[in-house]
């Protein structure tokens, strides 16, 4: 008998309130501007392109080098063992030598791909020719690609709209005041014959974000990486971050594997298509080192705790 005024109350609200969404606008991909330099020592020439020096974290750069030196020359091209200035080399591709005027010409492309915003630092490059004594060399200087961030372009997400009253109908709102009346007589009823003393609110449930953060301060406290154990904080920092997902948009995230977790997001719109770009390099990058004992720097890692508290803080 003491619940009923509280069921009363909800069933009225439930009548008289709607709420709906809205869809975030995808940005249009804007071209950043491209570069390009030419060198030269004695014989030798060198020409170097970079197709953006400006981006953000969903789009790629093309750097792409060509070195031209007589057809009896020896031409050393520079190769990246590594990735070049924290970016990964998605593609790299030679061009077929090419011989005019008795000069030689190769080229070679790299396709870059960065993780996170920042300003990233493409090394030095040596290019060689020689033949017996002779020899050129032709160091090419650091080149310098500003990355934007998208979360931060989108940070304001949509929320809950303001709630609409239904058209105007007037056997809506008799039915809405006797509801109310009934609801009063019954909360009367309650408090002067029962007499109870009313019971303590129920403790409100921790957001799931400040839930995930929580987790995330807690993991960080641990200085895992530190003790060398690389694949246990992977393991935990991607569980936080299916978590929080599961719990605040009611996804089934922490069960799922990663593909079956984004097949089931194709036809979704509680992300935009650059979030789910950027979950799905966060979540690709922790299997790596899950199951296929990728050894990450540990520049990799502190990105990855700043994506994942980054990531969170945006959409909560």
């Amino acid at each position: 008998m003491a619940k009923q005024p509280g069921i009363f109350i909800l069933f009225i609200c439930l009548l008289l309130t709607g709420c709906r969404g809205d869809k975030l606008p995808i940005p249009a991909e804007v071209p950043g501007p491209a570069f390009k330099q030419e060198f030269s020592q004695g014989k030798l020439t060198v020409t170097v392109n970079l197709s953006r020096m400006e981006m953000n974290v969903a789009q790629q750069t093309v750097l792409k080098l060509t070195a031209s030196a007589p057809e009896e020359y020896k031409l050393e091209l520079p190769d990246f063992s590594e990735k070049p200035g924290s970016f990964t080399i998605v593609e790299t591709r030679y061009d077929k030598p090419e011989l005019k005027n008795d000069f030689l010409s190769r080229g070679v492309s790299w396709t870059l791909e960065p993780f996170l915003s920042g300003s990233y630092i493409i090394p030095e490059m040596t290019v060689r020719a020689g033949q017996g004594n002779k020899e050129f060399s032709i160091i090419i200087p650091e080149i310098q690609v500003n990355v934007s961030s998208l979360l931060t372009e989108n940070k304001d997400l949509a929320d809950i709209a303001p709630m609409l009253l239904p058209e105007p109908d007037y056997f809506y709102y008799y039915l809405a005041a006797g509801l109310i009346l009934l609801a009063c007589a019954l909360f009367a009823f309650y408090c002067l014959k029962l007499r109870k003393l009313p019971e303590p609110p129920p403790v409100p449930p921790v957001p799931p974000h400040i839930a995930a953060l929580r987790a995330l301060d807690e993991l960080l406290a641990r200085n895992l990486p530190e003790q060398g154990k690389i694949k246990e904080f992977y393991q935990a920092i991607s569980a936080i971050l299916r978590r929080y997902i599961e719990n605040r948009f009611q996804l089934r995230a922490v069960e799922q594997t990663t593909e079956e977790f984004f097949s089931s997001l194709d036809s979704s719109s509680l992300f935009n298509l650059e979030q789910k770009q950027l979950l799905k390099k966060f979540m690709d990058h922790c299997d790596l080192v899950k199951f296929a004992k990728h050894k990450p720097a540990k520049e990799e890692t502190r990105k990855m705790i700043t994506f994942c508290r980054e990531f969170i803080t945006s959409v909560q």
